[in-house]
């Protein structure tokens, strides 16, 4: 997207999204009717599934290389930040704003950041981030993301809080936004936003977790052939 994600957030919860066309009245007429509120609910339901997928998938990869406890994790993705706490793990992905003119001059960053609690063998809680700042107006906008039961199947808790000039605008919960066939603003959230930001975080994870696996490794191949050479002097 070409857009930051918390634009995308705040279009959605703020400006209705209208849904063109007209009920059918010939079923054969193809594309010339809306949801059914029935669809739109399973429609609804296959996100939620898709989004708490991709925590217990992030969850599998925790486990899998036992990054809660891992302090020697070194290689990360390009403009990466990586911070191990006691019960969780933080991403943060960020970008510089760059002028339309001058290529080279920095006049901003963005950031996003995801904050992975995990309990036993399972993520007891995600915190997520958006953030933008411009250096020459001296503008910080914020959304922060709170979703307090990422491995089961629904998103209606999912909390969503806006920042803007130091300012809160706006503090919901996902069950709380419109999502009817005329303004789907709660799936297109899911689907635009949700869904795309818990697989860009599974992503970098997996990547850095098969980075780390790949450096030991190597480190181990190194060992193996330093000693196996020894034995020839």
């Amino acid at each position: 997207m070409n857009k930051s994600l918390y634009l995308i957030i705040s279009f959605l919860l703020l400006v209705p999204v209208l849904i063109s066309g007209q009920q059918a009245k010939d079923d054969k007429t193809e594309g010339q009717y809306k949801l059914t509120s029935d669809k739109l609910d399973a429609q609804g339901k296959l996100l939620d599934e898709e989004i708490a997928g991709l925590a217990q998938k992030m969850a599998q990869l925790i486990k899998k290389y036992d990054m809660i406890n891992n302090k020697s994790i070194r290689i990360l993705p390009y403009q990466t930040n990586y911070n191990l706490g006691s019960n969780y793990l933080e991403i943060e992905k960020y970008s510089f704003m760059k002028d339309e003119i001058y290529a080279s001059k920095i006049i901003g960053i963005k950031k996003k950041k995801i904050k992975i609690f995990v309990t036993g063998q399972n993520i007891s809680k995600i915190e997520s981030e958006i953030y933008e700042k411009s250096d020459e107006s001296g503008v910080a906008q914020i959304v922060s993301i709170d979703d307090p039961s990422p491995e089961t199947v629904g998103s209606d808790d999912i909390k969503f809080v806006q920042t803007y000039k130091g300012k809160k605008v706006l503090d919901k919960k996902l069950g709380e936004v419109r999502n009817t066939t005329a303004s789907q603003m709660r799936n297109e959230i899911k689907r635009m936003f949700l869904v795309p930001h818990y697989q860009l975080f599974y992503s970098m994870l997996q990547f850095i977790g098969e980075a780390y696996s790949s450096s030991q490794k190597d480190s181990d191949s190194d060992l193996t052939d330093f000693l196996m050479k020894s034995t020839k002097y």
